[in-house]
């Protein structure tokens, strides 16, 4: 899994790629800019490549197959982030907290988003307890004024 946070305008995620229980080499984008708008996913990498490719308008949400359900954070440039959850046939999405993170990590990094710590930091924090998370934390915004 992962730990991706969405956090005033912030987007950060890990970059660690795990296999079943071993960390991974392999290098897969968890955050996608597409549209005026970061994509974070959390979850299997072909799931989430699948998922891409219908945010993208590559395919069509009958494609995507029974097995894969998805839940998606998304940081528009305008506009308020939110969550979706895509699965065959299915899209729905909702408004986000103010503070709110997904992946397996994601409930380190709500705390650590409550006590104090910024998105960037609280995917720091995740990488610290969650065996899942882990490499270079990323941060990703529209504002030039945030540190990335």
């Amino acid at each position: 899994m992962t730990t991706i946070v969405v956090k005033d305008g912030v987007m950060a995620c890990d970059s660690q790629v795990t296999s079943g229980d071993m960390r991974s080499d392999f290098k897969f984008e968890k955050v996608m800019l597409y549209d005026d708008c970061y994509y974070g996913f959390a979850g299997d990498c072909h799931n989430i490549s699948l998922v891409k490719g219908y945010v993208r308008g590559d395919i069509d949400i009958e494609q995507i197959p029974e097995s894969v359900s998805l839940t998606v954070v998304a940081m528009p440039k305008r506009g308020k982030p939110f969550e979706m959850t895509i699965r065959k046939g299915f899209a729905t999405s909702m408004p986000l907290p103010a503070n709110y993170a997904i992946g397996s990590g994601g409930d380190y990094a709500i705390v650590a988003m409550h006590c104090g710590k910024d998105a960037l930091d609280a995917v720091k924090v995740a990488k610290h307890f969650d065996i899942f998370t882990g490499g270079n934390a990323k941060a990703y915004t529209f504002n030039e004024k945030v540190k990335k």
